[in-house]
């Protein structure tokens, strides 16, 4: 699930400085990127709902996964460490909801670069989505 018409400059997590490493990561794992909000609500319900996997970047268009078929796999990743204050911006904020909604749910945090940008782990990313598999 790409977030690139979400990303606020860094704000929440959705924004990291690897983001295109991750999604060249993702195809090369099979995955097919989407940016659900260029399609009309018939076509975003229909992917949801017809998804057992997802990878997606941290927002509130992820409580979508609630249309998921139970058991499905949830992967939440944020490119900003975790801040403990406010916790609502967790990855594992919408995760505890796809547990709730009987998901395999997994999520990952960034880290910064030396430079004090966000960044996602690709290898710890690739890691945690095969150990879910």
């Amino acid at each position: 699930m790409s977030r690139r018409d979400g990303s606020i400059g860094g704000a929440l997590g959705r924004d990291f400085v690897n983001v295109e490493d991750y999604e060249k990561r993702m195809r090369e794992l099979g995955c097919q990127q989407v940016e659900i909000s260029r399609l009309d609500p018939d076509a975003q319900f229909r992917i949801w709902a017809n998804c057992a996997d997802i990878v997606g970047i941290h927002g509130a268009g992820m409580m979508n996964m609630l249309m998921m078929p139970e058991g499905s796999k949830y992967a939440e990743i944020a490119g900003a460490p975790v801040d403990p204050i406010p916790v609502k911006h967790a990855p594992m904020s919408v995760g505890r909801c796809a547990m709730a909604a009987g998901h395999d749910a997994s999520a990952l945090s960034g880290d910064l670069d030396r430079e004090g940008r966000p960044v996602i782990d690709i290898e710890k990313l690739e890691a945690m989505i095969r150990q879910a598999s």
